[in-house]
């Protein structure tokens, strides 16, 4: 048995409790006791109100811990994240078509996939930060204005950026006056 609950447009499971059938053919779980007898709703697995339901509430918890991690891992304003987080998730309409335990698989996979993709961003800026650090005197204007259209604050892009500040304070400043608000931000 699965409780839900909708907030802020999303449905969210509550609490889940698993039903035993006693020897007298009761229901029993934690929190309650139905009597078949006296309570009977009988509503097709695949209902697409069911799968709407659930499907939407499995997906919300996914997304929310894919932003978590991204959030960790390449920062919170990347660009990137809602890049990583977005692309091939599932639709309103398979939430609503797909039964449960085979959206469960594709929401699985997508989750994978994704969590894969923040890695690899993450791996990126590392590299970048290394390369950095190997190559301090091909560090230019070309590749500040590149590092600033791409820097988050993830705790790799924070020690680059105080690495140009320091090294290359004159180029950082020239390429930020030239660059406009929006860019920067």
């Amino acid at each position: 048995m699965e409780r839900y609950h909708f907030f802020k447009h999303n449905f969210w499971m509550r609490a889940f409790d698993t039903l035993e059938v006693l020897d007298n053919g009761m229901l029993k779980s934690e929190r309650i006791v139905i009597n078949p007898e006296t309570f009977r709703i009988t509503v097709d697995a695949c209902d697409s109100t069911v799968n709407k339901i659930r499907n939407s509430a499995l997906q919300e918890e996914m997304s929310s811990q894919l932003r978590n991690l991204a959030w960790e891992q390449i920062g919170y304003d990347s660009k990137e994240v809602s890049d990583s987080i977005d692309v091939y998730k599932p639709t309103e309409q398979q939430e609503a078509t797909i039964c449960h335990e085979e959206f469960k698989a594709s929401i699985a996979a997508w989750f994978q996939e994704r969590t894969k993709r923040i890695y690899e961003i993450k791996k990126k800026k590392t590299e970048r930060r290394e390369w950095m650090k190997n190559n301090p005197d091909k560090i230019d204007k070309t590749f500040i204005e590149l590092f600033l259209r791409d820097y988050s604050t993830s705790e790799t892009d924070q020690i680059a950026i105080l690495q140009i500040i320091e090294n290359y304070p004159d180029e950082f400043l020239t390429v930020c006056k030239g660059m406009s608000d929006m860019s920067l931000f």
